[in-house]
């Protein structure tokens, strides 16, 4: 659809070019991402079609992945978006995070590409970084996980810490841990070696095992154990 038919009034629109007509006859896979973002904001305002205000938050954001990273206050400054649709959205993007997590037990955590698979959406879209601790057992079969959010270089020693009391409440020796970069760049920082080592060395102390630190973000991850940091 080009820019003078996204102005037009649904009802001038041929019929197929409507994107819930389109839909429904060609399936959602043929839709544009204005499409269907119209198709979720449902109405639009007085004076602008919701395919026009599809169109600006589109190109506000630039990318999907800047789409799905929107906070509250943003959504809200986008055009015709009320209190109701903006939860609405974020709504809707908790809910394909949470369908992410099913499948766990079943997944292979021996590789690093289906960690990162599985926890892209979910790590990628944070604003800020977290770690989270995937315990395992003997048979590195999934048993929960543990979500900390990371703090500065000053208070590494109480984080981990925190670490292995989560471990040692839910007895658990063998462990993964992953955290996202917001920046996009999944490259380990020195600090981020610095920590995945000192807690190998704790960890050993007490009997556990890190398998891997497994760093992502929407675009990518590292591992440490591919890269044979540790």
């Amino acid at each position: 659809m080009n820019g003078n038919k996204l102005h037009q009034p649904f009802s001038t629109l041929p019929f197929f070019e409507r994107p819930r007509e389109k839909a429904k006859a060609f399936g959602v896979k043929q839709l544009t991402n204005v499409e269907l973002l119209a198709i979720m904001l449902s109405s639009g305002i007085k004076g602008q079609s919701v395919m026009v205000i599809a169109d600006q938050i589109m190109k506000s954001c630039g990318s999907l992945s800047s789409f799905v990273k929107l906070t509250f206050p943003q959504w809200l400054d986008m055009p015709g978006i009320s209190h109701v649709k903006a939860l609405q959205m974020l709504a809707m993007i908790e809910l394909f995070q949470r369908i992410e997590k099913e499948g766990v037990e079943t997944m292979s955590f021996k590789d690093p590409q289906a960690i990162y698979a599985h926890y892209r959406l979910r790590f990628g879209t944070l604003h800020d970084e977290q770690l989270l601790v995937i315990k395992l057992n003997h048979r590195l079969q999934y048993t929960g996980e543990t979500l900390l959010r990371l703090g500065s270089q000053a208070s590494v020693s109480l984080e981990l810490r925190d670490v292995f009391v989560d471990l040692l409440k839910s007895n658990t020796k063998k462990f993964i841990l992953v955290h996202n970069h917001p920046s996009g760049d999944v490259t380990p920082s020195q600090n981020d070696i610095a920590l995945t080592l000192t807690l190998i060395q704790e960890a050993r102390k007490l009997g556990f095992v890190l398998l891997d630190h497994v760093i992502l973000s929407l675009h990518g991850y590292f591992s440490m154990k591919e890269h044979h940091i540790f």
